[in-house]
């Protein structure tokens, strides 16, 4: 590490890039089980509503952190405020 940036390999990058793919599959998910649920195919307490709902508040922004990641240049303030951004939290 070089300047407060981090260099990333090809194998970083795939990696990085394979869990914002996964990320995205997850919030797909989620969708889905809240969509049954208001269909009344799945019945859901106020805790798992809730629970729910922050997920999908807050999966957006973490989906995307690792093409953030990538595409900052691996900066660490960068990444920090990022991070900080996707779960709402103040820098």
């Amino acid at each position: 590490m070089s300047g407060g940036f981090l260099e990333f390999s090809r194998a970083d990058i795939d990696a990085l890039e394979g869990l914002h793919r996964e990320l995205r599959r997850i919030g797909v998910n989620v969708n889905q089980v809240v969509h049954a649920a208001n269909r009344g195919r799945v019945d859901l307490v106020r805790g798992h509503w809730e629970a729910l709902a922050e997920l999908r508040r807050a999966l957006p922004g973490v989906r995307n952190l690792p093409l953030q990641i990538i595409a900052n240049g691996g900066g660490v303030a960068e990444i920090e405020i990022a991070c900080r951004s996707a779960f709402n939290r103040d820098p």
